[in-house]
């Protein structure tokens, strides 16, 4: 289920769920095209960084980064493709969410443990001064998220309700 939608379903008045619902669809439309355009600025910076050749950060006269676009894009047509007309290829995807979970939870954990593993870098970073009950406030929001997303990637990968590790033997 959608949030906002199962959201709208307590509130008794039917212009009401339809607003909810229409500015919340309209709201992922945009998230949706933010994730093109963060997507060329990560091959902009493989390039500059000379992982990816030059000629993918180039920019036209007009400043559009066609070969950047080209590179998100065509990948993109291939698997929304391989999505829509392939039988069994969406079972494929269900990982890519996991994916996602694990590299969060790694970044949590990192955050965690920053103050203290790294306590030079930490105590110059403006983020240093807040604390929660005398402990760092990133350590305390790193742990909250670190064992909430390992309790998330526990439950995909163990309950076949989810269609992931135990429930799919195509999923990892």
């Amino acid at each position: 289920g959608y949030p906002p939608l199962l959201a709208s379903f307590l509130i008794d008045s039917r212009v009401v769920q339809m607003i909810i619902v229409v500015l919340f669809g309209a709201w992922f439309i945009g998230w949706a095209g933010t994730l093109w355009l963060s997507s060329t600025r990560m091959i902009f910076a493989a390039a500059f960084d000379r992982v990816l050749p030059e000629w993918a950060a180039r920019v036209s006269d007009r400043g559009v980064p066609w070969m950047a676009l080209l590179l998100i894009m065509i990948p993109g047509v291939v698997l929304s493709w391989l999505y829509a007309y392939q039988a069994g290829f969406s079972a494929l995807t269900l990982d890519a969410s996991l994916v996602i979970a694990v590299t969060f939870f790694g970044t949590s954990f990192a955050a965690t443990i920053l103050p203290w593993w790294k306590a030079d870098l930490y105590n110059k970073s403006p983020i240093a001064r807040y604390k929660l009950a005398g402990l760092p406030l990133i350590s305390v929001a790193g742990a909250i998220t670190t064992i909430f997303l390992g309790w998330v990637v526990y439950e995909w990968l163990s309950n076949s309700l989810y269609g992931l590790g135990a429930g799919n033997s195509q999923s990892i």
